[in-house]
């Protein structure tokens, strides 16, 4: 069964207006990516020889936490993508930037100031722009059509919030990306984006109960 974007956005809005007792928090924050492809030749052959980049990203979003210590999240966020390639002594890198949407849930041990959580994404990412250089020569991905223009996958993301104030709280987290499409133009190979992120933010809350437009019902 395929679920889209809006159907995801439609059960996460849904959830946010049957909580009761939540608190909800506007979030932003900073990673620090590390990518890497994971490839398989026409043959059919793994190819292990990729190498991991390091880049950035951020994101804004939204975090719904109950008090029974499930959360709800969105985020919206950019991150570099890429991996590079030592071929017959040369060196071949893939630079990539994406725009991210992504919704998911999880857990938090909801009882000290410090709270452990784990949550699980999906991701939605569209490229933005990407190139691949080899020997000073930059090939342009995304206007010649070397890859497809779209990937997604899943994100765990185990984390540690610590509360400051009753409105304001910093987290970190690190993040597994697992891509599930296959981001190769040929068909006959496999290309799928792999990496995790290690992410420091910050998260202010603005309510701690329901929507107005639920107020006055049970």
């Amino acid at each position: 069964m395929n679920i889209t974007i809006r159907q995801l956005l439609i059960l996460f809005l849904f959830q946010i207006g049957l909580q009761g007792h939540s608190q909800s928090f506007l979030t932003i924050d900073g990673s620090q990516v590390f990518s890497n492809f994971n490839f398989t030749s026409s043959a059919g052959k793994k190819d292990n020889n990729y190498k991991s980049i390091s880049s950035g990203g951020y994101s804004l979003g939204y975090r719904l936490c109950e008090k029974s210590g499930l959360i709800f999240r969105f985020n919206l966020g950019m991150r570099k993508a890429g991996s590079s390639l030592n071929y017959n002594n040369t060196l071949i890198n893939w630079n990539l930037q994406y725009c991210d949407v992504r919704i998911g849930a999880g857990y938090e041990y909801n009882k000290w100031r410090v709270k452990p959580y784990i949550t699980a994404a999906p991701y939605f990412s569209f490229l933005l722009k990407g190139s691949q250089n080899m020997d000073g020569l930059n090939y342009d991905l995304k206007a010649n059509k070397g890859i497809k223009n779209s990937d997604f996958g899943i994100l765990i993301i185990p984390g540690i919030k610590a509360i400051v104030s009753d409105y304001l709280s910093f987290y970190s987290e690190i993040t597994y990306l697992y891509g599930i499409q296959n981001i190769e133009s040929d068909k006959s190979e496999k290309l799928y984006n792999t990496g995790f992120f290690i992410t420091v933010g910050m998260a202010a809350q603005f309510s701690k109960s329901k929507p107005k437009w639920l107020q006055g019902k049970k």
